[in-house]
């Protein structure tokens, strides 16, 4: 069958209207897709800086973790030096305090006995007065 030309060439320009309209919507969609991938692109970049932060933040943390672990080691070992320390000045206070009773305690017996000899040297001095006295007495009516 016989198409007629003109019919023929309305339908070619309708094909390449058609074929226009489609490169058109197809560029459009390709721009479009090209921008989201550029925004995917930053967004990509963005948590790639952000993860490196994050990382870098992890190692500083684990840095600090890993000071304050030593710290807190020292600290353990000068608290535990320190409360050896208290038991040993408690003990030697203890030792002290037993000691100064024990002195107190003599101390009261030296004093007591130091009272009693005083108390017999007085007793005896008034005697030999007293002897002193009855002897010159005794002298003076002889």
């Amino acid at each position: 069958r016989k198409t007629d030309p003109a019919v023929l060439e309305s339908h070619v320009k309708e094909l390449i209207k058609t074929a226009k309209s489609k490169i058109t919507l197809l560029s459009e969609e390709l721009q479009n897709l090209q921008k989201e991938n550029r925004e995917l692109d930053k967004m990509i970049e963005g948590a790639g800086s952000e993860k490196r932060d994050l990382h870098e933040k992890c190692e500083e943390l684990s840095e600090k973790l890993s000071q304050n672990k030593t710290t807190n080691q020292d600290l353990t070992q000068k608290k535990a030096a320190l409360q050896q320390d208290l038991r040993q000045r408690k003990n030697d206070l203890a030792v002290l305090l037993e000691d100064t009773e024990k002195s107190q305690t003599e101390l009261r017996v030296q004093i007591r006995k130091l009272n009693d000899e005083e108390k017999h040297l007085k007793e005896a001095l008034e005697r030999e007065k007293q002897s002193f006295t009855q002897q010159i007495s005794s002298d003076e009516k002889k």
